[in-house]
């Protein structure tokens, strides 16, 4: 299908999410946003590159794990990603029934509009892609797990450690044990989730110890 003009200049566009502009592929895994303001975002990509790959899959949760939305995405360009492919694992074959993302954008655009907090493992990353939707996100205030782990690492660790760690290294530092496979974007939200949850657990924990000391 060919995209209006807005989509393919990224302009921003108007949205109104009803049932019957959500696939019934991704509606039926789709769950209005509860009241804490809060989502976890991932996404499996062709590629690198926001402005040419395209999104494979997408998605959401919130701060107390419930998933707002997990769906496949039909690309539009590409019929081959050999190389992100063997990261995520997802092939075209895997794609022949999933919605293609104008399908898609609708309840996307109503969680993120909702939420005022976005957390993410490299979230730029994602929040690029995102944007190339034309579904806003400024407001969102923006934490990304990958950059708050460098820093914990390094006051915990090693203080002259200058490198991200890959999301599995995080988690597996943490003990986490995986929900399904590494790469695929619901198992890694519920990974970033419980990844940020054990930093704030562990400043709350030093905080609390510091009071005591005083």
């Amino acid at each position: 299908p060919s995209l209006p003009p807005a989509w393919k200049t990224c302009a921003p566009i108007t949205l109104t999410c009803t049932s019957s502009t959500i696939p019934h592929s991704a509606r039926s895994q789709a769950t209005a946003p509860d009241n804490s303001g809060i989502i976890v975002l991932d996404t499996e990509t062709t590629g690198l590159d926001s402005f040419h790959d395209e999104i494979l899959q997408i998605s959401i949760i919130d701060d107390t794990g419930k998933v707002l939305l997990d769906t496949l995405c039909k690309p539009y360009y590409h019929d081959s990603w050999r190389q992100a492919q063997s990261v995520n694992g997802i092939d075209g074959s895997m794609l022949q029934d999933a919605p293609y993302a104008h399908e898609i954008v609708p309840m996307v655009n109503a969680i993120i509009a909702q939420a005022d907090t976005c957390i993410g493992y490299n979230i730029d990353f994602d929040i690029g892609f995102i944007n190339q939707w034309g579904i806003a996100t400024d407001h969102l205030y923006q934490i990304d797990v990958m950059r708050d782990f460098t820093d914990y690492y390094k006051a915990h660790e090693d203080p002259s450690y200058n490198r991200w760690h890959k999301l599995i290294q995080c988690a597996e530092y943490f003990g986490y044990e995986w929900e399904g496979e590494a790469h695929n974007s619901l198992a890694d939200v519920k990974a970033t989730l419980f990844c940020h949850q054990q930093m704030l657990m562990a400043d709350k924990a030093y905080a609390s110890c510091d009071e005591g000391v005083l």
